[in-house]
């Protein structure tokens, strides 16, 4: 098991207890990835979508900066 994985419904790291995805995960999933930003997307947009369910307390600009908005940098 992956120690930076999310610890639903809260959607924090279970290792740095930061917002998840963590930076160290964000780096762990580009690795995965292989350099795919398209895989990478597709990845984050699905986490995007349970986040969303899970956190109906967060605007879903909240959650998309938080999953998908460091993509563009």
């Amino acid at each position: 098991m992956n120690p930076h994985e999310p610890v639903r419904p809260a959607w924090w790291c279970a290792t740095c207890d930061e917002a998840w995805p963590c930076q160290r995960r964000r780096e762990q999933l580009i690795i995965a990835c292989e350099g795919s930003r398209l895989r990478l997307a597709l990845i984050l947009a699905e986490y995007f979508c349970q986040a969303t369910e899970d956190r109906p307390d967060l605007s879903p600009s909240t959650l998309y900066s938080r999953f998908l908005g460091w993509l563009r940098t």
